[in-house]
């Protein structure tokens, strides 16, 4: 660019023309000449030499003021080219990369592979193609998330299903651990008591009674059931017979042990009655036949002693019914008991006496069922021989009238008898010789007997049975030396049987007690080869 000093000439310049060097604007002798930027004629570079911009040249014109320069290369709008093109020495401002252009992209590391990045024509760069990217990682052995650590913090919460082994189920813990890419998982064995099936367990059919402290094993125990609770008192332990009580409520699964005070005394094979109020205890076995007996209120939760006054004599393996009114007595083992029996009003704490005229020969472990107007005695033995008879006694008239036999079957003891309403329904029992297996319906209405079906039960006696309004329950007893822990249900409208579940039952076992509740039968104690049994069970046939 070339550039003069001009001060002076412009000087020079006035006083030729013969201006003043008044102030411009000044008009006539005080005007003065305007400011020159150059002289005329005078040329000199313009704009700017950088990047993509190159010099042009400015002429001055006669004037003194710089023309618009002329040939060079002005700053034009950035764009991605690799050049500067608004000349401000920074190339590509905002670009990433040049359009077209490719490069790698992703990770090679692990599971990862890397794929192709392509330059957009705004020189930003695309999103990366026919990459593999990161993934969660798993337990397989290979670095899924590309960080160069195989299975890192590898998570192993798929539940594992439990598998049956046998009759054993494994069972396996929610968290695992990753090694050399699989899953191991913790696991706990459990034996299964009644099999192992479509990979859990078989529940028992037999939810087990709760036992407390205290409570002794003990059989030929006396019980009621009074609509909410089974209580008893007193049987026979190894440590001879028992003189404590206890009482169960199976809504709950809890017990309560009875009092002490004015309770019978310790015996076996006595007898009790529910009177809708009160239990009595009578009668049993403790080196002489009892003579005595007790009355229970659960509501008072104590014993009333009842007078012997005109009581029978002493016995045990007697019967005992309740009429609603009084507790009848009848038959059993001790002197002087043979064919009698008795009357016990709780009312009046009074004994009287039941005629023996037409009664029922001598006897013990028989049966006797309440029918709502008569007390029904069947079967029994002597000790020599068994019976396959009976007789009705009506407290009203304080008579009896003999039973047809035909059609009922064996001779039989040690069976059970349970009243439907309508009929009694007697079940195995043990003839002298051995065991029976079938069973009969009495009608007293028309005096007759039929044969129930086969029961598909092992022959048996000393086993339990109760109505449940519907059907009579057989369970337990002993069989040929075998104590059972089977059952079935006799339907008396159907004149059939059901076999009962035998998954989870208690051990097998003759001379225990049991009861219906409503909706389940509860079993309790007992014997079973020799021992005395302090578990139970109940079930919902």
């Amino acid at each position: 660019m070339h550039t003069r000093s001009i001060p002076l000439a412009l000087a020079l310049i006035a006083l030729l023309h013969g201006c003043s060097a008044d102030a411009p604007g000044q008009a006539g002798a005080d005007a003065s000449p305007p400011l020159l930027d150059c002289v005329s004629g005078d040329i000199r570079d313009c704009g700017l030499a950088m990047g993509a911009c190159e010099l042009g040249m400015q002429q001055c014109s006669e004037q003194g003021q710089w023309l618009a320069c002329q040939g060079g290369v002005e700053p034009e709008t950035e764009v991605c080219n690799g050049i500067d093109d608004d000349c401000d020495g920074s190339v590509d401002t905002g670009c990433s990369c040049l359009p077209g252009e490719t490069q790698d992209c992703g990770s090679d590391l692990g599971a990862c592979e890397v794929g192709t990045q392509t330059c957009s024509a705004e020189g930003q760069w695309a999103m990366c193609e026919n990459d593999v990217p990161p993934s969660a990682e798993t337990c397989n052995d290979i670095d899924d998330d590309c960080n160069d650590i195989v299975d890192d913090m590898a998570p192993c919460e798929e539940a594992q299903e439990s598998v049956c082994e046998g009759d054993v189920l494994r069972s396996f813990e929610a968290m695992g651990t990753c090694e050399a890419g699989a899953c191991l998982y913790e696991s706990t064995l459990t034996n299964c008591d009644y099999g192992c099936e479509q990979a859990a367990c078989l529940p028992s059919d037999w939810p087990i009674i709760d036992r407390p402290t205290g409570l002794l094993s003990r059989a030929r125990l006396a019980s009621v059931w009074t609509g909410t609770e089974l209580i008893f008192w007193s049987g026979e332990s190894n440590a001879g017979s028992r003189d404590d009580g206890w009482r169960y409520n199976p809504t709950t699964d809890t017990w309560a042990a009875l009092p002490t005070i004015n309770a019978p005394a310790a015996h076996r094979r006595g007898s009790a009655i529910w009177t809708g109020t009160e239990m009595i205890v009578w009668g049993g076995l403790e080196s002489l036949a009892r003579q005595t007996g007790s009355r229970y209120n659960p509501s008072t939760d104590a014993w009333t002693t009842m007078s012997a006054i005109d009581a029978p004599s002493g016995r045990y393996d007697h019967t005992a019914v309740w009429t609603g009114s009084e507790m009848l007595v009848w038959g059993g083992e001790g002197s002087g008991s043979g064919r009698s029996g008795g009357r016990y009003n709780p009312s009046t704490d009074t004994w009287s006496s039941i005629s023996d005229v037409g009664s029922p020969s001598r006897r013990n472990q028989h049966s006797a069922i309440w029918t709502g107007t008569e007390m029904i005695i069947w079967g029994g033995d002597n000790a020599s021989t068994s019976f396959a008879n009976g007789s009705r006694y009506d407290p009203g008239t304080d008579t009896w009238t003999a039973m047809s036999s035909a059609s009922s079957g064996s001779a039989r003891t040690a069976h059970t008898a349970t009243w439907t309403g309508s009929e009694m329904i007697i079940f195995g029992g043990w003839t002298g010789f051995n065991e029976v297996s079938g069973g009969a319906r009495y009608s007293p209405a028309t005096d007759s007997w039929q044969s129930l079906p086969s029961a598909g039960l092992s022959a048996r006696h000393f086993h339990t049975a109760v109505w449940t309004g519907s059907e009579v329950i057989i369970w337990g007893g002993n069989s040929n030396g075998n104590k059972r822990n089977d059952g079935a249900a006799y339907s008396l409208a159907n004149d059939s049987w059901t076999p009962m579940s035998s998954v989870g039952a208690p051990a097998g076992r003759s001379s225990h007690i049991a009861a219906w509740t409503g909706t389940v039968l509860v079993v309790w104690g007992g014997l079973a080869s020799g021992t005395y049994l302090g578990d139970g069970a109940t079930i919902a046939p």
